[in-house]
């Protein structure tokens, strides 16, 4: 989960990234210091945030996106949102014939 900005710097070849939303699930998530009022609704999912995401860091070793309305649509007017990502590590390995892969 992330309140303001996502940077993923891995040590694989690729990332792919699996789940995001931008918006609120829970009431606790990035809540230090704001009013409950602004953390109530946890039925809040911004559209078209997973191809937002994939299409900024699906490919790259690393990616930055930050959690903001300005970059994702605002999917509840009066609740604090937040990005949460899932995504996976992509390793790629080239062996030549007659040569044994080592996946390690």
């Amino acid at each position: 989960m992330l309140c303001l900005k996502l940077t993923l710097l891995t040590r694989a070849d690729t990332t792919e990234i699996l789940y995001a939303n931008y918006g609120r699930t829970d009431s606790v998530t990035c809540s230090s210091g704001l009013p409950n009022g602004l953390t109530q609704n946890t039925n809040c999912y911004a559209p078209d945030t997973l191809s937002t995401v994939s299409s900024l860091c699906n490919g790259l070793s690393s990616c930055t996106v930050e959690a903001s309305s300005t970059v994702f649509t605002d999917p509840c007017k009066g609740t604090a949102e937040y990005l949460t990502v899932t995504y996976r590590c992509l390793k790629k390995i080239v062996t030549c014939e007659e040569n044994t892969a080592d996946l390690t």
